[in-house]
């Protein structure tokens, strides 16, 4: 398989920074206030599933998962992605972050391999984000480590 180590940077852990009560709130006239959240992510493992033919073909899996940290280096939590190719150019993935006060879900397609930087949904999660929806951008720093820049916004 063709796929870049770092598939879908640290999906979801925009809502790290609510935990810590770190970022910063955007909002423009009638709209609801964005809180926007810098973090890094570091891939801590890696796994590539071929299935189907030999080489890259649709149902391959790409599972990994990430610690993040802000940019200090504070941990502030982990994630789990799984990507599953729906063709030799796209792939579509799920996400889970795992945070001290819940956690936060989100899914999306990507190009296979993804650009060095690009922006995905952020669906919803439990707990303290409950009820949180927005995008996030990853840019890749390397193979395994990317920063993130999150919006957060209320669902509607």
């Amino acid at each position: 398989m063709h796929f870049k180590t770092k598939i879908w940077g640290a999906a979801v852990v925009g809502a790290l920074g609510l935990a810590t009560g770190l970022g910063v709130t955007l909002a423009s006239a009638g709209a609801p206030a964005a809180k926007i959240l810098p973090l890094v992510s570091k891939q801590t493992s890696f796994q590539e599933v071929d299935v189907g033919k030999v080489g890259p073909s649709a149902g391959d899996l790409v599972i990994f998962t990430d610690d993040f940290t802000l940019k200090n280096g504070r941990k502030q939590g982990t994630d789990v992605v799984v990507c599953t190719a729906t063709s030799t150019t796209f792939s579509q993935c799920q996400a889970t972050a795992f945070l001290p006060s819940g956690s936060i879900m989100s899914q999306g397609a990507t190009p296979s391999p993804p650009p060095a930087k690009f922006q995905v949904s952020i669906l919803g999660g439990t707990g303290a984000y409950k009820g949180t929806c927005g995008q996030y951008t990853v840019q890749a720093v390397s193979q395994t480590v990317s920063n993130e820049t999150f919006e957060l916004l209320p669902c509607r």
